[in-house]
């Protein structure tokens, strides 16, 4: 799925049209799904008798409701699931990503490390904060987030500087990939104001292997 600097990256995108009110809690919720142990935060599905899988943003609409229409922390996460849905798409399906062969999980990880300063320089991003009490918040305790842990690790990639050049996710794809998932996501914000229908995410499903 897309790295943490890059769902950065599209969470400050979309705070430039103003229609963020809390944006330090709209940064933090966009990277911090990928604090979770485990893949269930991410809320995946099995659809199509279990051949495809997708993200359900619909079962997230529904838990967190009331949070998601006032706190741009949920709302942040929210997307942070569209994102990825997104980012299976544009790398497997547009760009023909295969992860199979041996090494090639590796080498798109150290692809995100080698963009991490490109990504962080032109859109002028920093590292989230971590406020008070967020460890009480619903979607943290459920899923068992550390977020404080996380955003302390986060701080790696503003000033790692790996060496090797990018194979499969190049400065290209990485510009090319926030604008068109940013341009989603901005569908989607209308679409939760009550303009528009929602993302589907059983349209973006993908096979299973």
């Amino acid at each position: 799925m897309a790295s943490r600097i890059i769902h950065l990256a599209i969470a400050y995108e979309l705070a430039k049209s103003g229609a963020i009110k809390d944006t330090e809690r709209f940064y933090l919720g966009s990277v911090v799904p990928d604090a979770a142990p485990d893949k269930t935060a991410h809320f995946p599905i099995f659809p199509y008798d279990g051949t495809k899988k997708t993200l359900d943003l619909t079962t997230f609409r529904e838990r967190y409701a009331s949070w998601l229409a006032h706190d741009e922390f949920y709302l942040g996460y929210y997307l942070h699931l569209l994102e990825d849905i997104m980012f299976r798409y544009f790398m497997y399906t547009l760009k023909h990503y295969d992860p199979r062969p041996e090494g090639n999980i590796d080498i798109l990880h150290h692809d995100y490390e080698l963009t991490n300063r490109y990504v962080i320089d032109k859109y002028g991003l920093r590292l989230p904060v971590a406020s008070k009490r967020i460890d009480e918040e619903l979607v943290v305790t459920d899923f068992g987030l550390d977020a404080y842990g996380f955003i302390k690790d986060m701080q790696r990639d503003f000033t790692a500087r790996p060496e090797g050049e990018t194979v499969f996710f190049t400065e290209q794809r990485a510009d090319e990939y926030i604008v068109l998932t940013t341009a989603f996501c901005r569908r989607e914000l209308n679409a939760l104001a009550g303009r528009g229908e929602h993302f589907d995410e059983y349209k973006y499903a993908w096979i299973r292997h």
